[in-house]
């Protein structure tokens, strides 16, 4: 398999979104034939809804230029916190029961904030009763889930910071993460200087976000051992 510069260069918009499309294409084509050639086990379950997930944020990308940089640092964030999971599911590390407990506390944690109390007044809240009851079995439903499955109880999802640290990709956070996150979120640098911040970090992010699919691409493709032709990204210089 060719390397991941192998695939990057300077583009039209249109060069560019035809790519993303190509690669977006490629990446479901892969999930398909694992499915139809492959057993299903629990890692390929976990591995190929990442790569369902790289594909869904390359097409927010997609949909991104020409707007706010905000959503593009949006897409190559997540997709970097992708890559960062991915890691930690292959080669020696093993943190698949971890991930797969950590979808069943997130699922929890989110349906408790249904629970919360907001100060309704009594008709309101006699409105909520019956969904505050389904709320609570379905929390009771994960736990039973967690049981059946034999799944430690995780208290809270990892940090991506962490994540990195223990993948070895302190450095990639560092830098990064605190970038796209400075044009994430309305930061005063962002509000102030917007078009001095697309001009200057667009490029930038561009290339990463390409550069964190392809990775999370080929760190699955390895894994799951695919044959070289299946896994072969047919068109050059995206």
């Amino acid at each position: 398999m060719k390397k991941v510069k192998d695939y990057i260069k300077s583009s039209s918009l249109l060069e560019r979104k035809r790519g993303i499309d190509k690669t977006i294409y490629k990446f479901s084509h892969v999930i398909r034939w694992y499915e139809k050639n492959r057993p299903r086990t629990e890692k390929s379950v976990a591995l190929l809804n990442l790569l369902l997930s790289v594909a869904d944020y390359l097409e927010v990308a997609n949909d991104s230029f020409e707007k706010h940089i905000s959503v593009l640092a949006l897409a190559a964030r997540n997709l970097y916190e992708l890559m960062l999971r991915i890691s930690s599911l292959t080669g020696r590390h093993n943190e698949l029961e971890n991930w797969m407990a950590e979808a069943i506390t997130d699922s929890i944690q989110a349906i408790k904030c249904g629970l919360e109390d907001d100060g309704s007044t009594e008709i309101e809240a006699g409105l909520l009763v019956s969904a505050k009851i389904e709320l609570g079995q379905e929390i009771k439903r994960f736990e039973l889930l967690r049981k059946k499955h034999g799944l430690p109880e995780v208290k809270n999802s990892m940090p991506a910071g962490n994540l990195a640290g223990k993948v070895g990709m302190q450095w990639e956070h560092k830098s990064l993460f605190k970038l796209y996150s400075k044009l994430l979120h309305p930061s005063s640098m962002l509000v102030n200087n917007k078009d001095y911040c697309t001009e200057l970090f667009f490029p930038i992010i561009k290339v990463y976000l390409q550069i964190h699919a392809l990775q999370s691409y080929k760190m699955i493709c390895d894994e799951l051992e695919l044959p070289e032709k299946v896994c072969q990204i047919n068109y050059q210089n995206q």
